[in-house]
């Protein structure tokens, strides 16, 4: 195997990545809603399997503010200088089925996109909006 030359990311890709997260004073008000709301989440997850509920459970998911985090962590994967990580074989076969997406992916996407688009204008529909989340889950 060749090895390759990696060029380091552009100033737009490292403008994105510096927006992850707040600095100086908002960073501190960042942390409180994220524990707010990882705490609040756990709890509501935490019932949810006492009770035996997978919606609840899928409802804590929602509550949770972990995207800003896996965004993170992608970004920083992505900007390793060209580093596997890890090889395709051992990756678990969920993961494998989200990295390699097919046709199927694409109509479920394209359909809860244009389901996002008629629900946002319309308040009277905006309880949906969670359902879409789970559908492109």
């Amino acid at each position: 195997m060749k090895d390759s030359v990696i060029s380091p990311p552009s100033a737009e890709a490292t403008e994105a990545v510096d927006e992850l997260l707040p600095e100086g004073d908002a960073f501190i008000g960042y942390v409180l809603r994220f524990t707010a709301l990882l705490v609040l989440s756990a709890g509501i997850a935490s019932f949810g399997l006492l009770a035996d509920s997978p919606a609840v459970v899928i409802g804590a998911m929602l509550v949770a503010p972990l995207m800003t985090p896996i965004v993170s962590g992608a970004a920083a994967t992505a900007l390793a200088a060209g580093t596997q990580v890890v090889g395709l074989n051992d990756l678990p076969g969920e993961v494998q089925a989200r990295t390699f997406p097919g046709l199927l992916d694409l109509g479920i996407a394209i359909t809860a996109g244009v389901a996002a688009g008629f629900i946002l204008p319309r308040r009277s529909t905006t309880g949906a909006l969670p359902g879409v989340g789970i559908a492109v889950a």
